[in-house]
């Protein structure tokens, strides 16, 4: 019994295959592979010797470790899934840039009402609270949104995976604690900001 094996690549269900006795066939040429504990590099060079030695006519094609057969197969889906790594990334740092942004414009505009609200008693804490948790709705909203986008989008992706499953819950949750914690920390700037205002001045800021 052979296990499966992957010819045609991680993302291919295996062929179908045949196994003959090696005598009783003629091939035109024939490829091996040899499984060793030492350096593969020193043992294709002492294995070519020896088949040079054996018969110094024998054409013998560029021998390659396993690492870098399966390399090259994945070799095309690694830079889609790269470039696809590199938009997302800009797209975090958008929204990040956004978020803070928003939330800083927010504070500017209620400088007035903090100053009241300080004014009247509000406690610093309690005023940097108000702002983190106002900032955070949009972005709870957001990462819902994309929660439930990513769970149907693992359909359509699940042709470009092979070794994981596109519907991984401690993956998915990971994903979204990232973005969650960078929207907590881009607000909590504006928000202690906010919290140190002086009330006087915000009473006559305009």
């Amino acid at each position: 019994m052979v296990s499966d094996v992957p010819a045609g690549g991680l993302d291919k269900n295996p062929p179908y295959t045949i196994y003959e006795h090696y005598w009783r066939t003629q091939p035109i040429n024939m490829s091996f592979a040899l499984r060793t504990l030492a350096d593969p590099v020193t043992v294709i060079g002492s294995l070519h010797k020896v088949l040079a030695d054996a018969d110094p006519e024998m054409a013998i094609s560029p021998s390659r470790t396993m690492e870098q057969v399966v390399e090259e197969s994945v070799a095309v889906r690694r830079f889609q899934m790269g470039l696809a790594s590199g938009f997302a990334m800009a797209a975090l740092l958008l929204a990040s840039l956004g978020i803070y942004g928003v939330i800083s414009f927010g504070v500017t505009r209620r400088i007035s009402e903090i100053g009241i609200r300080m004014a009247l008693g509000a406690q610093s804490d309690q005023v940097a609270g108000m702002i983190v948790r106002q900032g955070m709705l949009p972005v709870i909203v957001g990462l819902a949104v994309g929660l439930v986008a990513a769970w149907f989008a693992g359909r359509i992706l699940a042709g470009q995976l092979f070794g994981v499953t596109p519907h991984d819950s401690c993956r998915a949750g990971s994903s979204h604690i990232g973005p969650g914690g960078r929207g907590v920390r881009l607000g909590w700037i504006p928000a202690r900001r906010a919290a140190r205002i002086d009330p006087l001045r915000a009473l006559r800021f305009e």
